[in-house]
């Protein structure tokens, strides 16, 4: 789990630098109520298009983006203290992980969608816990 999320965290920031132009959009995400206070989201152009990232500080989203539908993952990034500390290769004490505390049903396997309108220039992702089918893309 660890692997895929970091895999995937370095993706949405390596894109999310890419401009570009488009619609400036954006919007808040919560998970199970709370703000997202760090991570990335991720869109994905239906059809396996062309991928856009952004970086999620403090609940909020933002960049430009085309017009169209697209594919979304949204992963936080949450310090969690080691159990047992270790040194690394190059001799620092690692003693925190980086994880994610979103369930995978919302990144590495996510069913989230999202058409990008002109004229809408907010889209909220309001994530509920995956017992809760209930999930609001507003």
């Amino acid at each position: 789990m660890k692997t895929s999320v970091a895999l995937l965290a370095c993706i949405l920031l390596t894109i999310a630098g890419c401009g570009g132009s488009g619609l400036s959009v954006g919007g808040a995400v919560s998970y199970d109520g709370k703000p997202v206070d760090n991570g990335s989201i991720g869109f994905v152009a239906a059809g396996g298009g062309t991928t856009y990232g952004a970086d999620i500080k403090g609940g909020k989203w933002n960049r430009k983006l085309p017009p169209g539908s697209y594919d979304v993952s949204i992963v936080d990034n949450t310090k969690k203290q080691l159990d047992k500390p270790y040194v690394n290769d190059i001799g620092q004490t690692v003693e925190t992980e980086t994880v994610t505390t979103i369930p995978d049903c919302y990144n590495v396997n996510s069913t989230l969608k999202v058409d990008i309108e002109p004229g809408k220039k907010v889209y909220d992702f309001l994530l509920a816990v995956p017992d809760n089918t209930e999930n609001v893309v507003e």
